[in-house]
């Protein structure tokens, strides 16, 4: 925990100090540390906040300032920096139509429920995000009752026990079968009861080149396109916003192709891929950021056959 006060010796002001916990209760701590003059100044220092990461930090402070407080952002030394620490990112949808499910995200570690630890999913694309400490095994159950013919739950094991740093963790899907509405047929396949969730495949700048990630999503992929023979894929490629309308699109059915032709020699039969490129056109993250263009250049997918 990281706090600032008055209340103990520092170097001016209020001085930012962490503590850690002892155990799991919130009774226990260490005894306060002050995080020193690299942070510290004669003046008053408050609202240290990090990201997950705890790579960098923002904090305030009024010593020779411009009016007031000023922010201030530093790299922070690693040993002020948290335990190590995974973002987990995972969803939560409905197994026919891939759209999200509302619901609460509950974490337990050794058997206990991590009360500090929990998440509400997106309701349109089911996504949630949970940030855990490392050293420990945890699992995450995702219960859904709504709609169903009886309360129906799910349960990933997230394995931390040897996290050395921070990580950035991407979960299966969970997936929940809906009720069916007296005298409403659904219809399901025979060899399975519900129509998988492909997620995209990312390129790097101006590549078609498939990234090893790209190939470990691909290779998931084969293996359940195997389980499922009837389905078939519509192939979606995107580019970000740099270069020319005309080059982005021959960029984006080249990404496209790239992953029919590894997907082929996984031994997935090429008459089950349609291809084709939007180029620029269909962004989903603004182009302005890095992050943001590195979002769109994607390849999607889109269940256009079940047999």
């Amino acid at each position: 925990m990281y706090f600032d006060t008055d209340g103990h010796p520092g170097y001016g002001g209020r001085d930012i100090f962490m503590a850690k916990r002892l155990d799991d209760s919130w009774t226990n701590w260490e005894v306060p540390k002050n995080l020193g003059p690299t942070i510290n100044t004669k003046g008053s220092d408050e609202g240290l906040v990090l990201p997950a990461s705890g790579e960098f930090a923002y904090f305030v402070s009024d010593k020779d300032s411009y009016g007031g407080y000023d922010i201030y952002s530093l790299e922070m030394p690693e040993a002020l920096r948290p335990e190590p620490t995974a973002l987990v990112t995972g969803y939560v949808i409905n197994c026919f139509d891939q759209k999200g499910i509302p619901t609460t995200i509950q974490v337990y570690k050794e058997g206990a429920l991590v009360e500090n630890a929990y998440a509400r999913t997106n309701p349109i694309n089911g996504e949630f995000k949970l940030a855990l400490a490392g050293g420990f095994k945890y699992r995450i159950v995702a219960t859904y009752n709504a709609e169903l013919e009886e309360s129906n739950q799910d349960t990933i094991v997230v394995d931390l026990t040897s996290l050395k740093k921070y990580e950035e963790l991407e979960l299966d899907p969970i997936c929940f079968e809906p009720k069916k509405k007296l005298g409403e047929p659904v219809k399901v396949p025979i060899r399975a009861q519900h129509t998988p969730f492909f997620k995209s495949v990312y390129f790097d700048n101006d590549k078609y080149i498939l990234t090893k990630e790209a190939k470990e999503r691909l290779d998931k992929m084969a293996d359940t396109l195997k389980v499922y023979p009837d389905i078939a894929l519509e192939l979606l490629g995107h580019t970000d916003s740099n270069g020319s309308d005309s080059y982005n699109w021959t960029l984006a059915v080249r990404r496209s192709s790239a992953v029919r032709k590894y997907l082929e020699t996984k031994g997935i039969e090429p008459n089950r891929f349609a291809f084709k490129g939007f180029g620029e056109t269909q962004p989903i993250e603004t182009n302005a950021t890095d992050n943001g263009r590195a979002v769109n250049r994607r390849v999607e997918f889109r269940v256009i056959s079940e047999g």
